[in-house]
Parts: structure tokens; C-alpha cells; sequence
């Protein structure tokens, strides 16, 4: 408090520092690192020089009162023992580092190279916090995106391997260079993770984004649906409702339904119904139908494609309309269009 007073950092007063054991009833003690006075100084791998007054640390705590080694004591030995050349850090640990690179040169050891990278901050301009948006792992499985996707958006924060296109990670080790690492801070746009994810659904095949699903279809035909769909998701999320009308029995939901209950919408899928019923195959005449009941009914726009798609699909909204019946193929194209129209 008194420090607080007199505007200085909070620092030990060091008034157990010359004490040669515990005082009779002192009770469980901590053990501190003794700090003599000077500037402790490194080169940071992204910030450059860097140098601290020791006096403003005074004598930090190494193990705990309760026996448990501090974060800073516990971490210069663990990184010891496991022989790190390199620590790539947030720069809001580099008041840790004068002390760790003291605890290095009493116990005798060679400290790594450290490199602080400025804060991942939120689209608000604040630091990225497990309550922002994406900033879950599980959160961004659950939303339906991609490992591949994810970690070329994390490695692309204040760093730039060169080239805009998805790249595995072993590219990304080979490419990455400490030295181009960005000072400023990097902010974390859910957009552009939106657009990594886009391309690794559609690089990935049908097959594995099937594994992937959890619409539970398996098989040739539901491979066949996902090949042809997939270029439309941009998350896993989007794929699966993509697919669900063509390995399902295409319910509506509650636009569709509204859409399917006008007067109009039952004109347009009549006639779509009389018009396919005659067609051979949909494969080299969906256009051509489409255009027929355009002509027909006089409807056109939302009026023709939107009925269309709702009694198809059960939804609002998808791919294509020419591919959605492609997809469906002729027989399924008559059964569901006979649940909402009929030729009477």
C-alpha cells in the first residue's frame, strides 16, 4: 500500500531476505529468487533489443508456500529438460522473460531464443478471449468447420507464408520464417475462416466429407449427392443440410410449407408435373421443362422457382434448381411433386 502511495510498481520489500532460517512459528514459507541490482536485456525475435531494470522486480517467488514451483521457475526447467531452442510466445508474457533468463544464468543454462508475438485480437479490437466469436476449438467443430481450414487461418495471423491457397502443414512448416513475424497486432476475421473452410470442403472427397457428416448417409448415391452439393457449403453445417433433402424423404419446413399452401405454387407444380411425366429423362431436359412451365403458367421468378423448390426439397432455399432434379431424378421428381399437385 505504501508503494502503491508513493507510485512505484508493487515490489517484496525484502524484509526476510537476510534470514538465516524460518522464525520460530513463522509457519509454511515461501522460497524466493534473490535479485541483485542491474538491467537484464535479450533480443526478441520480433521486437528486437529489449532491456529491464531489476530493480523494479525485487526478489520474485520460485516455490510457493504451499511447495509448488512457480509458473516462471517451473517453466526455465521444464524447457531445459526438454532441450527448446525456440519459445514463440504472447507478448504479454515479456515481463516474464527477464526473470526466466535470470533463473537460466544461475542454474547455468543456455536460454532459448524468444519471439512475443503481439495478441490475436477480437473483431472489436480487443484481445481474443474464449468468449469471442471462433475462439473455441470446440465451438468451430461444432459450427461445422475443418481442422485444415482452422490452422491455415491461425497461421496466417501476423504472419504470411506467401501464397493465399490452403496449404498442409507440411508447407507451412517449411515455409514459415520467425523473422517476418508482424509487430503489430493481428485480428482474428471470422470471414476469412468462412473462406479457407469453402476451399477445404471442396477439396476434400466425397468419401471423407461423408466421414465427416452427421447426417449418418453412407454409400455410392450419397457420394454421389455430396460431389455434387459440396461446392455450395461453405461449413460442414450447410453441407449437411445440402444433402438431407436428397438422402431423406424432403419434409417441408415451415417457409416451405407456407410456400406450398398458395394457390399460384399449386398452378406451377401441376403443370411441372404433367411436363416431367411426359419427358423421358431429366438429364438433357430440365431446362427445357423449366422453360415449359415458365410459358405455361406465366409464372416466373420466385412465383416459378420457389414452389418448385419447396416441394423438391422441402426448403427455400439450395443449389440450383436444374441440378436439384438431376440430383432427385426422374421417379423421385414425380413423387414428391404428386404429394402437392396432381393433374385433375
Amino acid at each position: 500500500a505504501e508503494q502503491l502511495i508513493q507510485g512505484v510498481p508493487p515490489r517484496y520489500d525484502n524484509r526476510c531476505r537476510g534470514l538465516k532460517a524460518p522464525p520460530p512459528g513463522g509457519g509454511p514459507a515461501a522460497l524466493r529468487f534473490a535479485v541483485e541490482g542491474g538491467r537484464v536485456g535479450f533480443t526478441d525475435g520480433v521486437h528486437g533489443d529489449i532491456s529491464f531494470d531489476t530493480k523494479v522486480m525485487g526478489d520474485f517467488v520460485i516455490i510457493g508456500s504451499d511447495g509448488v514451483p512457480s509458473y516462471n521457475f517451473a517453466a526455465v526447467v521444464d524447457d531445459a529438460q526438454m532441450r527448446i531452442t525456440h519459445v514463440f510466445r504472447g507478448d504479454d508474457h515479456l515481463s516474464n522473460t527477464p526473470r526466466q533468463l535470470l533463473l537460466y544464468s544461475a542454474l547455468g543454462l543456455a536460454p532459448p531464443l524468444f519471439y512475443h508475438v503481439p495478441l490475436v485480437l477480437s473483431a472489436k479490437g480487443a484481445p481474443l478471449g474464449k468468449r469471442d466469436e471462433g475462439a473455441s476449438v470446440r465451438g468451430l467443430r461444432e459450427e461445422g468447420y475443418i481442422a485444415g481450414a482452422v490452422i491455415n487461418t491461425l497461421a496466417r495471423l501476423g504472419w504470411s507464408p506467401g501464397e493465399d491457397g490452403l496449404i498442409g502443414l507440411d508447407g507451412l512448416a517449411a515455409a514459415f520464417d520467425g523473422g517476418r513475424l508482424s509487430k503489430s497486432p493481428s485480428v482474428f476475421d471470422p470471414e476469412t475462416l468462412l473462406h479457407y473452410n469453402k476451399a477445404a470442403i471442396s477439396a476434400i472427397d466425397a468419401a471423407e466429407l461423408l466421414s465427416l457428416s452427421k447426417t449418418g448417409a453412407r454409400g455410392a448415391e450419397a457420394e454421389r449427392v455430396v460431389a455434387a452439393v459440396k461446392a455450395n457449403a461453405s461449413t460442414l453445417v450447410e453441407l449437411d443440410a445440402l444433402i438431407a433433402p436428397f438422402i431423406g424423404a424432403g419434409e417441408p419446413d415451415a417457409g416451405a410449407a407456407a410456400v406450398l399452401e398458395n394457390k399460384t405454387a399449386k398452378a406451377v407444380l401441376k403443370t411441372l408435373l404433367r411436363e416431367v411425366r411426359r419427358a423421358e429423362s431429366l438429364d438433357e431436359q430440365t431446362y427445357r421443362i423449366i422453360s415449359g412451365v415458365r410459358a405455361l403458367t406465366a409464372a416466373k421468378g420466385r412465383a416459378l422457382f420457389l414452389p418448385v423448390r419447396a416441394a423438391l426439397t422441402g426448403r427455400t432455399e439450395g443449389i440450383e434448381l436444374v441440378n436439384v432434379m438431376k440430383l432427385l431424378g426422374r421417379q423421385r421428381v414425380i413423387e414428391r411433386l404428386e404429394r402437392y399437385a396432381s393433374e385433375g
